[in-house]
């Protein structure tokens, strides 16, 4: 088990020191937590309470230049309105290397959220669809990037796991899926609880979703529980599975965000393995979305028409809107056609998906 991703959320409002102090003190304090309790941390990372568009320029200069150069990543969820220029956002993105973002609202926002996709496909720059998402209705509270919003008022830290092959190892030697998930949260509060108690900040909690990271794909999990070829019969019972019991953990404990299996495209192997050879589709992707998962994260799509990508827009947007449950949207546009690869920068190469 490793921690993902070690993240502070806060309203720069209500921060009684400078931000350069705030974020020194964090990553010495999670460099401590990390080495007295025997837990490794990949990241640690900042986001804030939305923000204008209009002034999105302005904060990234104050954030980039006032927040310490260990912490990885920064979030800053956007406030949309309907005059907003979305070639802002993407030359924000462009020229912040560890900037990201988000937007969320309904099909007036998801419209902004389609013309950045369509000024980001036309520079060809991959890299920069990883960096921002769209949740319908409102901004997520979670440590997970892009979709990471702080809380007006608030300052504390959350915790996001990456733990998948414990799992699989568990249900390899045929244990206690439940009991394995608890203590891999057990763990990651204890870590939350030192450094929340040293920097005398909020614990918000863990986000409990089982996240991949290439190899250790949750994809080659669900096939374990399962017994079969991911998206064969019987996948969408394995994601049902695995969800309860999340569910089930998460109602008893301190967690915050999407607490579901997640099932991001070009960040699982398996996934991207099954996709080169036609065996899973975008909409297959989508279909599972209902029996929460946490939303359609970078799927890297083949070349389409705007009439084809706003019906798979509104189509997603659909879905996620009536499970009622925190989600997001993250895809990536291309020019190339199903099967060939797509170089998405930071992220790696991924093959290039069948729409349907």
């Amino acid at each position: 088990m490793k921690i993902r991703a070690l993240t502070a959320l806060i309203d720069l409002n209500a921060l009684k020191e400078d931000l350069d102090s705030f974020t020194s003190k964090l990553v010495e304090n999670v460099d401590e937590a990390s080495r007295k309790l025997g837990v490794e941390i990949w990241t640690i990372r900042l986001a804030v309470t939305p923000q204008p568009i209009n002034r999105l320029n302005e904060v990234c200069k104050f954030l980039d230049e006032n927040v310490c150069e260990k912490v990885n990543y920064i979030n800053i969820p956007l406030k949309a309105s309907h005059d907003n220029d979305p070639n802002i956002v993407f030359k924000v993105l462009s020229s912040y290397k560890r900037i990201f973002t988000c937007l969320n609202g309904g099909l007036n926002e998801l419209d902004l959220f389609r013309k950045l996709l369509r000024i980001t496909l036309d520079s060809s720059n991959y890299e920069i669809f990883v960096k921002f998402s769209f949740s319908p209705k409102s901004h997520v509270t979670t440590p997970y990037f892009p979709s990471a919003t702080a809380i007006k008022g608030e300052i504390g830290i959350s915790a996001a796991l990456l733990y998948v092959d414990d799992l699989i190892k568990t249900v390899e030697s045929n244990g206690n899926l439940k009991g394995r998930i608890n203590e891999c949260y057990q763990n990651t509060i204890k870590i939350l609880n030192y450094i929340s108690k040293e920097m005398k900040i909020e614990n918000f909690g863990v986000d409990l979703s089982l996240s991949p990271w290439l190899n250790e794909s949750v994809a080659k999990l669900i096939e374990k529980i399962t017994g079969n070829e991911f998206n064969n019969p019987k996948t969408h019972y394995g994601i049902f599975r695995i969800n309860n019991l999340l569910k089930e953990i998460s109602n008893k404990t301190k967690t915050i965000g999407f607490n579901e299996v997640m099932l991001p495209y070009a960040e699982d192997s398996r996934l991207m393995e099954l996709g080169a050879k036609g065996k899973l589709t975008a909409y297959d992707l989508l279909s599972y979305s209902p029996i929460c998962v946490a939303g359609f994260d970078v799927a890297v799509l083949p070349k389409m028409n705007d009439k084809t990508l706003k019906s798979l827009l509104l189509d997603t947007y659909s879905i996620l809107t009536s499970k009622n449950r925190p989600s997001g949207i993250r895809i990536i546009l291309t020019h190339n056609q199903w099967g060939e690869i797509a170089d998405l920068g930071f992220l790696g190469k991924a093959p290039v998906m069948k729409l349907k």
